[in-house]
């Protein structure tokens, strides 16, 4: 939804907040940040807006409104050819995983981490 290119944030959130502010006659300002801090920037005004592939889910929406205009499912990337025989969250058992902080995919890989480690203390 996006990415940095040659250091320019490009791709279809950046599209639509370009399209938000011309329907207003304005123009966007595009600032890029860390996942994690993107609703503490938006309670403290730091920004007008939040256009990110965000989760709308009920802690979140304690705090902030949304606007639902897309739906992603969570997924894993593995290295070519999948070696290692990843195919859910369970099979991450024992491996090193990079996650984005604050995301739903945290908390999901979270809960999947107590699970295993009650079965292991058993």
């Amino acid at each position: 939804m996006e990415s940095i290119v040659s250091g320019k944030a490009t791709g279809a959130d950046v599209d639509i907040a370009n399209a938000i502010a011309k329907l207003w006659g304005e123009k966007a300002a595009i600032n890029t940040t860390g996942f994690d801090v993107l609703i503490p920037a938006l309670m403290a005004k730091k920004c007008d807006a939040v256009i990110s592939a965000m989760t709308d889910n009920a802690a979140r929406a304690k705090t902030v409104d949304f606007a639902d205009y897309i739906t992603v499912g969570m997924l894993l990337m593995v290295k070519n050819g999948n070696p290692s025989h990843i195919s859910d969250l369970a099979s991450l058992s024992g491996k090193t995983v990079a996650v984005e902080a604050a995301t739903t995919e945290k908390d999901a890989l979270d809960a999947e981490n107590k699970i295993l480690a009650k079965s292991v203390n058993k």
